[in-house]
């Protein structure tokens, strides 16, 4: 998903920033507002598999797309309802270091067991 939607290579494929972009739209600029179609098409169909693979009741869409989520929705219907993350576009960054905590702490647990076992 990142890959083909994700803000970062959203703004290397178009060659603006996302921040400018939705800016232009909000001025009314026709160029700027067919580019958001053409990222609300490739949004959508992401959002469609999403939904078909797991059969999600809500997408959260977190990182650059949370506040401007209305451009990238652009008047389709999605599968299901689409939330911006309350994190915004820090949601990716507190979930990577939640669950580098999950996992140190588990693996901590594992070991100490490991050494209790051996003992």
């Amino acid at each position: 998903m990142e890959t083909l939607i994700g803000g970062r290579n959203l703004e290397r494929r178009f060659d603006i920033s996302l921040k400018d972009l939705a800016a232009d739209v909000r001025k009314g600029d026709n160029e700027a507002k067919e580019t958001w179609q053409d990222i609300s098409y490739l949004f959508t169909q992401v959002l469609k598999a999403i939904h078909a693979e797991y059969s999600c009741k809500n997408i959260i869409v977190g990182g650059i797309g949370a506040k401007d989520l209305e451009y990238y929705l652009n008047d389709t219907e999605p599968p299901c309802p689409v939330i911006p993350a309350k994190l915004g576009e820090d949601a990716a960054l507190y979930g990577a270091a939640r669950l580098a905590i999950v996992v140190y702490s588990s693996r901590k647990t594992a070991d100490e067991a490991d050494r209790k076992e051996w003992s």
